[in-house]
């Protein structure tokens, strides 16, 4: 493959990784991420959001995801279906939103 202007000749999964690590060197207050690791291998995804945790420790990191093995690495999951549905390192929470 070769690249290209505008990324033509990454594949998908290409560019979301050249995209988070673009967002990593900015390293934000505050990132925000709508499926990070859409057209990766799942193994794949896990790895690169947990480098990404890793590599911004201070980080709020918040992002929406289909993937329950990526649910791990969160420490609060709420669930957009059922916003009464929420987790966290901390306890149960009641009426998030």
């Amino acid at each position: 493959h070769r690249l290209q202007e505008g990324g033509k000749g990454l594949s998908g999964g290409q560019k979301r990784r050249l995209a988070l690590a673009r967002a990593v060197l900015r390293r934000p207050a505050i990132l925000l991420m709508d499926e990070p690791t859409e057209g990766m291998q799942e193994e794949l995804g896990r790895a690169v959001l947990s480098a990404v945790f890793a590599a911004l420790p201070d980080t709020a990191i918040v992002f929406a995801t289909h993937r329950k093995t990526e649910e791990g690495l969160a420490h609060r999951v709420i669930n957009l279906a059922s916003a009464d549905d929420v987790t966290s390192d901390r306890g149960a929470i009641t009426n998030p939103i």
